[in-house]
């Protein structure tokens, strides 16, 4: 583990699993970025407005395998204290067309762990899920923790942190809080959609909001 992490510019990973028209039993995208430190994380992200870390996970875009597989993640932590200025985004599709059932289903999962001693943000928070199977499941989740002595956070930020999952037959999750808050919604053959956002402090939240 390194003992501190700096990076300057945008962290993007993006995994794309093309089908051609011949089919295939499972296409399988996965993007995810992994950061530890045992001292600080400072990440600069670029661009306007700015991107700090973006994973995107597209499975099966054109339809053709019989199931879709999407993970997109963003793992940050920090022993000392965390700072990203840059938006951080995890988008998810899986987008199979097969013959669906309790074993075989789409499958989209959107997620963001940031914690470090202290966590700082300037930048807004989004994680995305899309499983449109008829048996899918997609889960999008942000999760913010600063586990330090104070361990404060402070997001400044255009919009709170959100988190939307689409799955199933029109099924769709959503939440947008600086707190912690989740919902599920749950369909037909066993389908879901979960949104959640969790917010854990060992001291005080701040939370500015710039336009």
């Amino acid at each position: 583990m390194a003992l501190d992490d700096y990076f300057k510019g945008a962290i993007a990973l993006d995994a794309e699993a093309d089908v051609g028209a011949g089919g295939a039993a499972l296409a399988d995208a996965v993007a995810e970025a992994d950061l530890a430190a045992a001292n600080y994380i400072r990440i600069f992200g670029s661009g306007s407005p700015a991107a700090a870390i973006t994973a995107t996970a597209i499975a099966d875009p054109q339809n053709h395998a019989h199931l879709a597989s999407a993970d997109a993640s963003a793992n940050v932590n920090a022993g000392g204290s965390l700072y990203i200025g840059g938006n951080v985004t995890d988008q998810a599709d899986a987008l199979g067309s097969g013959a669906f059932n309790a074993s075989q289903r789409d499958r989209a999962i959107a997620r963001q762990h940031l914690e470090g001693g202290s966590v700082t943000i300037a930048g807004n928070l989004r994680s995305l899920a899309l499983a449109d199977g008829s048996w899918s499941k997609a889960s999008a989740t942000v999760e913010i923790a600063a586990d330090g002595i104070p361990g404060n956070i402070h997001l400044t930020e255009q919009q709170d942190p959100m988190a939307r999952a689409s799955a199933g037959l029109g099924l769709a999750a959503f939440r947008q809080a600086h707190v912690s808050t989740s919902v599920l919604a749950a369909g037909t053959h066993n389908s879901a959609a979960l949104a959640d956002i969790d917010i854990t402090h060992n001291g005080k939240l701040a939370v500015t909001l710039k336009p």
